[in-house]
């Protein structure tokens, strides 16, 4: 991959005022800089759609900002919609509380060669105070992803029903992935894992990268800050899994 790729950045947003100005300077002070930025709001009311509006207006040579119609429930929608209006020849996908190291797609720009696969990476984790977990947590949550993609490669996608190892805002992934494959729009199911376990049955493969390039931030109202919810929705989502792919 040389330079001059263009890659497109999909950021969804619903009531992220309080952290989108974060995750905006961490993708525009990016070394990689050929690149735009798809907003896809899913009907603010917190007047985030609106500043995303005077940040567009700035940069209007690389930010496109969408809104849906009513609001889905769900990042997939979004998601979806800013993947058929991409103009890029890579994806990656950014959630609105969640920031980049300025290098992180550089790294991935220099790491990619196949496009039937899936770059991640290693992520630092921030509570709802701002508070970075401690180096032995973030040091076991690497060697986990690492086993487990390792295991998932080589052994198949069962092992997500184990672990989920794959971190959706660390992704960058060629457009053609996407050709056959879009997120599940159903408001009760966990987009990610299922969008991850359906690539794999499909043959795609996982390069993980240690270094933590994405930063992880926790808002109090985040669905994976309620862990009952988050589990329940987790349970949801591989029962569908289970019956979409009739094999376990």
């Amino acid at each position: 991959m040389k330079n001059k790729d263009f890659i497109t950045i999909i950021i969804t947003t619903y009531n992220s005022l309080k952290s989108i100005k974060k995750t905006i300077k961490s993708v525009l002070d990016q070394k990689y800089q050929n690149f735009e930025i798809i907003f896809f709001d899913d009907c603010s009311n917190d007047g985030t759609y609106e500043y995303l509006k005077k940040i567009q207006k700035k940069f209007a040579n690389i930010i496109i900002l969408l809104k849906t119609k009513k609001n889905s429930g769900t990042p997939s929608v979004s998601r979806n919609l800013g993947i058929k209006n991409a103009k890029g020849k890579f994806i990656c996908f950014l959630d609105a509380d969640d920031t980049w190291e300025k290098n992180k797609l550089q790294l991935q720009v220099e790491a990619f060669s196949d496009e039937n696969v899936i770059y991640t990476t290693a992520a630092k984790y921030f509570n709802a105070q701002n508070l970075k977990s401690n180096f032995l947590i973030n040091f076991i949550r690497v060697l986990l992803q690492k086993f487990f993609i390792n295991k998932i490669n080589t052994s198949g996608f069962q092992w997500f029903y184990i672990y989920n190892p794959i971190i959706s805002s660390s992704i960058f992934v060629h457009k053609n992935v996407f050709k056959n494959f879009l997120f599940d729009e159903d408001k009760n199911i966990r987009e990610d894992i299922d969008m991850w376990i359906r690539l794999r049955k499909n043959n795609y493969k996982f390069y993980f990268d240690k270094a933590a390039s994405t930063k992880i931030f926790r808002r109090r109202d985040s669905l994976s800050s309620n862990k009952k919810k988050d589990l329940v929705t987790l349970i949801r989502s591989l029962s569908n899994i289970f019956f979409k792919i009739n094999t376990f």
